[in-house]
């Protein structure tokens, strides 16, 4: 379904394929304060379950301590421990199979050029 039919009240039978369930774990890592507690705020209006970090390194720990325990994470791009770019190849490398669950990832930058 597409963002204007939505928009429109459009309702078909495709909807709920448009979403992630309920319920869906995700890990949410920015070094900014303020992103961490809005994309928290948001996520958990969706009725998913939310943990957050400000920290890359402890992202990978609580990765590897709890292999099957996230179904998304959510990083930030620039941040300076490390980049969203190493976190993801990192957690690609400890899944082996990029198509493992729990290697899914969305990458956002707040910066502004």
């Amino acid at each position: 379904m597409t963002v204007e039919n939505r928009r429109a009240g459009v309702v078909g039978e495709d909807m709920d394929q448009d979403k992630f369930p309920a319920g869906t774990r995700v890990l949410v890592v920015d070094d900014n304060p303020t992103c961490l507690k809005l994309l928290n705020t948001l996520l958990r209006k969706c009725q998913y379950q939310v943990t957050t970090t400000n920290q890359v390194v402890m992202a990978l720990k609580m990765l590897s301590e709890n292999r099957n325990k996230f179904d998304l994470v959510i990083s930030e791009v620039n941040m300076p421990d490390m980049d969203g770019f190493k976190l993801l190849e990192l957690m690609r490398l400890e899944n082996g199979d990029a198509n493992q669950r729990g290697s899914n990832a969305i990458q956002l930058s707040n910066s502004s050029i």
